[in-house]
């Protein structure tokens, strides 16, 4: 089995429900013990308008609404201690926080710097990478049997197949694991940088260049999809282009239609400063 490589790993909540089997799944992914961070994001209840109206809700009055807080705070304590306990006997640290889960998760880890965030929502997901958080690893909520399948990469020929190259060598040993490439939209594989050109970046998306390349083509989602299924894959890396709400109503991304179709793990990267669209 491919295991990921990392020291710390953030487990967001989206709510104050626990989410024991993903968690567990997550753990096993690792290549060795870790630091675990659960965190549950709660969020603010539109009943707690006080307005002239009921629009927004039932208006509360201040003791009702802080018995409301006090018993989400609760449920999110008792969901980050269910879901660090399916972990293991190694302690996690636990946290609560109210507010909107990206805004949220972005301001943690500005305080603790962590190496990967785990989710087992893919709404969280896209909402945490539009929001430039990366890597995000998506595990499926009833979790997932790890295999010893490849790696599956989707490559779509533009600067963030760098991006999702060096995330893969970096995650992965390339010298120990099996890549396979799906070029997403692409008529044939991107040729490989001579070797005297080979830097930084280049030289991680050359590193996996030896790995076998399914071209598909028209439908990129069904091919990554079938390609992961054939081969077994034990996971998923997608580069995601950063898109607003509307784009994505009118227009869905291949990681979306992926997340929704798979119950294999999904690494979703993007570029920093990405702003084109899939």
């Amino acid at each position: 089995m491919n295991k990921i490589n990392v020291a710390t790993a953030l487990f967001v909540l989206d709510g104050p429900g626990p989410a024991p089997d993903a968690a567990a799944a997550a753990d096993l992914l690792f290549a060795s013990e870790i630091d675990w961070s659960i965190l549950a994001v709660i969020a603010e209840h539109p009943q707690f308008t006080t307005g002239a109206t009921g629009f927004a809700g039932p208006v509360l009055t201040p003791e009702q609404m802080d018995s409301v807080a006090t018993a989400d705070l609760m449920a999110g304590d008792a969901a980050t201690a269910a879901t660090a306990q399916a972990i293991g006997p190694r302690p996690a640290t636990q946290s609560v926080r109210r507010g909107q889960p990206a805004l949220s998760v972005g301001r943690y880890l500005d305080e603790n710097p962590t190496d990967l965030v785990v989710v087992d929502s893919p709404h969280l997901a896209g909402d945490l990478v539009d929001d430039g958080i990366v890597p995000v690893l998506v595990v499926p909520s009833d979790g997932v049997k790890p295999t010893n399948g490849p790696i599956v990469l989707a490559i779509d020929e533009t600067p963030l197949d760098d991006v999702v190259a060096s995330s893969a060598t970096r995650l992965f040993d390339p010298s120990t694991t099996n890549f396979v490439t799906v070029h997403v939209g692409a008529a044939r594989p991107v040729a490989p940088s001579p070797p005297e050109n080979i830097t930084g970046q280049t030289a991680a998306h050359a590193a996996v260049s030896h790995a076998e390349t399914v071209v598909e083509a028209p439908d990129p989602a069904a091919g990554i999809l079938a390609t992961a299924q054939q081969r077994d894959a034990s996971m998923i890396v997608l580069g995601t282009h950063n898109r607003g709400w509307l784009s994505r109503l009118f227009q869905p991304s291949v990681a979306d239609a992926v997340l929704q179709h798979t119950q294999r793990p999904v690494l979703l990267m993007s570029a920093p400063d990405d702003s084109t669209t899939r």
